[in-house]
């Protein structure tokens, strides 16, 4: 009787030490993979498949219904944001089409351009793929800042340049949340 507790207790902790084992050791490969689906951009032809990201998928539509050529047709039914964006007032919603949309997607895109703009220097491979890759984020880049001035901003005046700020231009990969 004293033998079967005894035997049953060694089996016991003889499967329990197996079992941990087995665990601890099969964790090294789950753990040499990377938490989040970050591209590691280490080729052009990655960088160039990430470029398809730096142009703005929102579009500036919002800004018809602050002009003069928006016409009602009867039984339709419109957006909260489509009739505050009439009457020229504050948009409080975050729709597809709402200048919230346009700002935080295009900033966005401008982060992407930024991404390969900080490692297509430093890649190997063709130096013609690399530099028509570079300038093709820089002119997405430019081309965001350009659309978010248009849209945000006042008209250049030198007289009033200090006290009108304008947007923020975004040069660099943000590694910092609310810079």
């Amino acid at each position: 009787m004293i033998n079967n507790r005894i035997m049953n207790r060694s089996l016991k902790i003889i499967f329990l030490s197996l079992v941990m084992m087995l665990s601890i050791t099969s964790c090294d490969k789950y753990l040499e993979e990377n938490p989040d689906n970050r591209v590691e951009l280490d080729t052009p032809e990655k960088a160039a498949q990430l470029l398809t990201n730096a142009y703005s998928g929102a579009g500036y539509t919002f800004t018809e219904w602050m002009g003069d050529n928006v016409g009602y047709t009867l039984n339709t039914s419109k957006l909260q944001n489509q009739n505050q964006l009439y009457r020229w007032e504050d948009v409080t919603s975050i729709e597809q089409d709402s200048p919230s949309n346009f700002w935080t997607s295009t900033y966005d895109a401008i982060a992407h351009a930024n991404e390969v703009l900080a490692v297509i220097d430093d890649m190997e491979g063709d130096k013609d793929r690399r530099d028509a890759d570079k300038g093709e984020a820089l002119l997405a880049r430019a081309y965001g800042h350009f659309m978010l001035v248009n849209l945000f901003a006042k008209h250049y005046d030198s007289k009033t340049s200090d006290t009108d700020p304008g947007i923020p231009y975004v040069e660099e990969p943000e590694t910092v949340f609310i810079k």
